[in-house]
């Protein structure tokens, strides 16, 4: 039974235009596509300008592009430079969120980083084995704004659904990046699941396109892993960068083991590298980018599959807080 103090929205699929479809086993992720004319509301574009969201004065509540060599984002985060989506989920908005019908969206107020308010996610396992629930992050950036996309927030992934992951095939979509014509080329894709090629790490995989293999390289000397991290905040942080042809990640835990610093990122494969190109079974070729700019990062922690048969309950959950989208660094939070 659902906790009655908390507030579950379901909303519709609309909600969920530019995740892409596609299996999230153990080989090749599918290279389906879904509507890609804008991304979680259904409308319109981020604006490249200045001004401030909707959320408030420092923009820490919704979309809008904050411009500067240096701004403030959600959470109170230090942003190197112009700033297209701020979110803190201190108000209950549905459009932050989205859900299918195999999972349902549930409003905390106080489940929060520190004690703020955020969205939990739950999954379902007896109604179809794959599709959409997760966090919208709003319009789409428009064409040509950025080369360089910075997407950061802070994660709560409950021990259970962690386990869940390890012991059954389930698997999702962290994110869903494009670039500017909104293809299948030149998608990027962070996945979320247990990898046997990796010492069976419950962890992040980064993929070419929908269809691409899953590359878990990391260059930490300890190997980051949910399993360690379960029931406790951990901050993320990516860059999808068309200039210097790279992807990366940086991930902060609060025991200092990954300590999210920006010249030390937990993983890093870059274009030009061919070993980053070749794993132990496969081989492919590397990311296509192009001159017209990233588009978004899609729906976030938003598809999932193998669910049919895995036995969810309300403890398996995932939070999720403090999103921001920028074109530059943003410094992370202190845990």
């Amino acid at each position: 039974m659902k906790r009655p103090s908390l507030v579950h929205v379901v909303a519709c699929s609309l909600l969920l235009a530019g995740c892409g479809e596609g299996s999230l086993g153990s080989g090749p992720m599918d290279d389906g596509q879904s509507s890609e004319s804008s991304v979680g509301t259904g409308g319109g574009s981020v604006g490249s300008g200045g001004g401030t969201s909707a959320g408030g004065g420092d923009g820490s509540g919704g979309s809008g592009a904050i411009a500067g060599s240096s701004s403030i984002g959600s959470g109170g985060l230090e942003v190197e430079g112009t700033i297209f989506v701020s979110k803190d989920y201190e108000a209950e908005d549905a459009s932050d969120v989205g859900a299918d019908s195999v999972g349902e969206m549930v409003y905390v107020p106080g489940g929060g980083f520190s004690g703020s308010n955020c969205w939990e996610l739950h999954l379902f396992g007896d109604v179809y084995d794959e599709d959409h629930v997760g966090w919208t992050p709003g319009a789409l950036i428009p064409e040509g704004a950025t080369q360089r996309m910075y997407v950061g927030h802070l994660l709560y992934v409950s021990q259970r659904f962690v386990e869940l992951v390890s012991s059954t095939d389930l698997g999702g979509k962290m994110l869903d990046a494009y670039m500017w014509p909104r293809g299948s080329q030149s998608r990027q894709v962070v996945a979320f699941e247990e990898q046997a090629a990796y010492g069976d790490r419950v962890a992040n995989y980064l993929v070419k396109g929908g269809a691409g293999h899953k590359w878990g390289e990391q260059s930490a000397a300890t190997a980051f892993d949910f399993r360690d991290y379960v029931d406790q905040w951990i901050w993320f942080e990516y860059v999808f960068d068309a200039e210097e042809r790279y992807t990366a990640l940086w991930i902060k835990t609060q025991d200092g083991v990954f300590t999210g610093a920006q010249d030390a990122p937990l993983m890093r494969r870059e274009a030009d590298d061919p070993a980053d190109w070749t794993g132990r079974e496969w081989d492919e070729a590397p990311y296509e980018y192009t001159s017209l700019g990233w588009s978004g990062p899609g729906h976030l922690w938003g598809y999932w599959g193998q669910l049919l048969g895995v036995p969810f309950d309300d403890t398996a959950f995932i939070r999720l807080d403090n999103l921001i989208i920028s074109d530059g660094w943003i410094a992370p939070p202190e845990l």
